[in-house]
């Protein structure tokens, strides 16, 4: 599942790797980062609505950590 930040530049990409989910950022400038989620498949929901709610942002990736936080969701950088 991918979201494109409204203004094309950067975009939110969801993938499960060795059983756990990570969220990658990519931005147009070359920075790119990588979330590794806690084993929370059964929010698959809220990181869905995290990753929406975030790519509608200007600061994507602080409403991201927000919104993940809101949810219980446990995240670090991988």
């Amino acid at each position: 599942m991918v979201f494109h930040t409204q203004d094309g530049l950067a975009f939110l990409g969801l993938r499960e790797r060795g059983g756990h989910w990570q969220i990658i950022y990519d931005h147009l400038s070359g920075k790119r980062l990588v979330l590794s989620l806690a084993n929370d498949a059964d929010k698959f929901d809220a990181i869905q609505n995290a990753l929406r709610t975030a790519a509608s942002t200007k600061n994507t990736l602080a409403s991201l950590a927000a919104t993940l936080t809101t949810h219980k969701i446990a995240f670090h950088v991988a």
